[in-house]
């Protein structure tokens, strides 16, 4: 009896938890259709007065071209991916199942790097940048991906050292290279953690704000994530096209989160048994 009593009240927790989480993404989402005067009165108003669509309207105008936004984002997002999903493979597969001196060590120098803020690099990486010419390009963006992906490539490697060495070697033995072993054979068996590491830098890249503000200058540049500030810092403060650009911005991640959901956990959990 106590035990379903703690369980029933624990649900109860979890759902009011859940409940407060969930209250400001209905109240961003109600506030899109409200005119911009009504979004932040007192007391707090749930449902719009008037529902308008001025809002979503200042999101498409010939200023503020919320498409081209949501395009440049995209590219971003989709670059980093590719770079996360060649570079982290390659790297976590040279980790993992090729021996060489020194490995263990500088993988762990690798990982190390992870405890570097942003904030200690983000000026010598803004001088590099400038030196190559890529300071207001999208490629400012999602250049590092391709460099060095340690999340991806910490995650990935975890999961193939628990692929056992004898199918690495039977594949071996039939004469496969150790490239073709890793796309014929690896990376099929791998899907739930790729799907993970795909998941983890495509919501990094389409929520980056930080790396945006710093290295893009231009208009027709810029991602969702900066373009969403824009609204908020007008002269005339436009409450109802922030959250508008707000609502939209968060569609793709809802999905791509409800669609992939049960690989997510599966793959955080994949590298956990060692093999």
């Amino acid at each position: 009896m106590a035990i379903k009593l703690n369980r029933g009240l624990i649900s109860i927790m979890m759902w009011a938890i859940a409940i407060m989480m969930i209250l400001p993404f209905f109240w961003m989402l109600l506030s899109s259709f409200k005119p911009s005067g009504e979004v932040f009165t007192y007391p707090v108003q749930w449902l719009p007065k008037r529902w308008t669509l001025d809002g979503y309207q200042a999101l498409f105008d010939s200023k503020y071209n919320f498409v081209k936004f949501y395009w440049n984002t995209f590219c971003v997002a989709f670059m980093t991916i590719v770079g996360v999903v060649i570079v982290g493979s390659l790297t976590a597969y040279a980790y993992a199942k090729i021996k060489f001196v020194g490995r263990e060590v500088v993988f762990i120098l690798l990982i190390a790097t992870m405890a570097i803020p942003f904030q200690v690099i983000m000026i010598p990486k803004f001088i590099i940048l400038r030196y190559f010419g890529l300071l207001d390009t999208l490629t400012s963006q999602w250049i590092g991906a391709f460099l060095n992906p340690v999340t991806g490539i910490f995650l990935l490697r975890q999961f193939f050292k628990s692929i056992h060495d004898d199918i690495i070697e039977s594949a071996k033995i039939d004469g496969c290279t150790h490239l073709r072993i890793l796309w014929r054979i690896v990376v099929p068996m791998s899907k739930p953690v790729l799907f993970t590491v795909i998941l983890i830098y495509f919501v990094s890249a389409w929520n980056n704000y930080e790396m945006a503000l710093l290295y893009l200058r231009s208009l027709d540049k810029y991602v969702v994530s900066i373009a969403v500030k824009m609204f908020s810092a007008e002269r005339t403060l436009n409450h109802s096209a922030t959250m508008a650009a707000s609502t939209i911005s968060i569609v793709p991640l809802s999905l791509l989160l409800i669609i992939g959901q049960r690989y997510l956990i599966a793959g955080l959990t994949a590298g956990a048994v060692k093999g």
